[in-house]
């Protein structure tokens, strides 16, 4: 046997154990979460992407039965799309467009649906969306039908969820631009007795879409008085998305014309506008029989004003005008607190005619202008009478409430010496009142509370 030789065994000459091997680098535990992060980010990332592109590459068609289930429901209607629908994010915005979309109406009401449309289209603004704005663009609606529909115990149409319990109204979205054709809206409301009909929309000849312009026509009664309407919106391919829009309107009823124009904040937005009114007519009576509000018989009138609507208050600032041969300026706010008309107006004149005034007080207006003072004291049981008894229209009152204060410099009549009137109109829950009322009358000064 063989025994091959070894190479001599060296021992360090300090006697001491061999060298372990180095440890191992340990990972910083802050970098790890870092990495973690990045990695679970990155994911998250990428998926989104992946939805946006496959949202974007099949304009999310997949989507329409989920789309039915959940607006049907949030809105606890019937919500159908008969045609071709698309949902996707056009980069960051929304886009919406569905054919033969339907929402149904409440059991109670006239018609099977709410709302129809052949076409509707929509770029919506989604980061606004995320915070609860609802903003568009720009809208394309085509064959569109709107039932706006108010019942006797003040339910309506277009407030969704349970019908049992109270919920917020429908507000229509702030849209910035609007393309829409042969589109109509009826309008029922039987507490104020109005009914509309509107056409909304037109298509030029060839087809050709009209670029910038939304007419609209319309037909009503309103307290059994029929009037018809016509207007639109207009809004230049220059308008930046969400400017002001321009807006006209024109009404008519038997010899009342109202003639309506201004800027709104957007196309579907009243809340801010900056309008003018003008109105004109052979009676005052009857344009505030409109409102069913009482008012004097007045001779011919026209008046100018602007008008805005801030919350629930409609304000007419700057009014100007004439009745008859009185002028007339001030202002005016007409609100509903608690479902109630109020009228607050500031109104003063600086020469007011005697034989338009009369029939305020119920005097005789020819009697005054050929008698004078005398035609003003009546005989009644053998004691003479300042104020007359005049007819009240107490079924008109009812519905109302008013705080109206009112001026007049001086009166053109030489034989009813009066000037400097400053009263305060009072009307609550049918009580009346003029409270104060002063003037100045054949070189005195009367005062008195009413």
């Amino acid at each position: 046997m063989v025994v091959e030789p070894h190479p001599p065994i060296e021992v360090p000459a300090n006697g001491s154990e061999p060298q372990s091997p180095p440890a191992r680098r340990r990972r910083d535990p802050a970098n790890l979460t870092l990495a973690i992060g990045f990695g679970i980010v990155a994911t998250i990332v990428g998926l989104i992407v992946l939805a946006w592109f496959i949202l974007f590459v099949t304009k999310g068609r997949f989507l329409k039965p989920t789309f039915e289930s959940i607006a049907s429901r949030m809105t606890e209607r019937q919500v159908k799309v008969a045609g071709d629908f698309q949902f996707y994010f056009d980069i960051i915005d929304a886009h919406f467009l569905a054919d033969g979309l339907t929402v149904s109406n409440p059991q109670w009401a006239s018609r099977p649906n709410f709302f129809e449309a052949k076409h509707i289209a929509a770029r919506i603004d989604t980061i606004p969306a995320l915070f609860g704005k609802r903003q568009a663009e720009w809208l394309v609606l085509d064959g569109g039908r709107i039932d706006a529909e108010w019942d006797k115990q003040r339910r309506n149409t277009w407030t969704f969820g349970d019908p049992n319990a109270k919920g917020a109204p429908f507000q229509w979205p702030v849209i910035g631009r609007a393309d829409i054709t042969d589109t109509q809206v009826r309008y029922i409301d039987p507490q104020l007795f109005l009914r509309t009909d509107i056409k909304v929309g037109d298509i030029a000849a060839g087809g050709r879409r009209i670029e910038g312009r939304v007419p609209f026509t319309g037909t009503g009664t309103l307290r059994d008085k029929p009037f018809t309407m016509d207007g639109a919106l207009l809004s230049p391919n220059s308008t930046v998305k969400f400017g002001r829009t321009n807006f006209e309107m024109h009404a008519k009823s038997g010899g009342t014309y109202l003639d309506l124009n201004g800027t709104l904040p957007a196309a579907t937005q009243i809340e801010g506008s900056d309008l003018n009114l003008k109105v004109r007519g052979p009676n005052i009576r009857q344009l505030f029989d409109f409102l069913g509000v009482a008012a004097p018989d007045t001779r011919a009138y026209w008046f100018t004003s602007k008008l805005t609507k801030a919350g629930g208050e409609w304000r007419f600032t700057r009014i100007n005008g004439r009745y008859g041969a009185s002028d007339l300026h001030g202002r005016m706010t007409i609100s509903f607190p608690r479902e109630r008309l109020f009228i607050d107006a500031a109104l003063s004149s600086n020469l007011v005619d005697i034989i338009d005034v009369g029939p305020f007080i119920g005097y005789a207006p020819q009697a005054l202008a050929t008698q004078g003072a005398q035609a003003a004291v009546a005989q009644t049981g053998g004691t003479p009478r300042i104020l007359p008894d005049a007819p009240l229209r107490i079924e008109s009152i009812k519905t109302y409430d008013a705080r109206i204060l009112y001026k007049v410099k001086d009166f053109r009549n030489p034989k009813f010496p009066i000037s400097n009137v400053d009263l305060t109109f009072g009307l609550d829950h049918s009580l009346m009142t003029l409270s104060p009322l002063t003037l100045d009358i054949a070189g005195g000064h009367l005062a008195s509370d009413i």
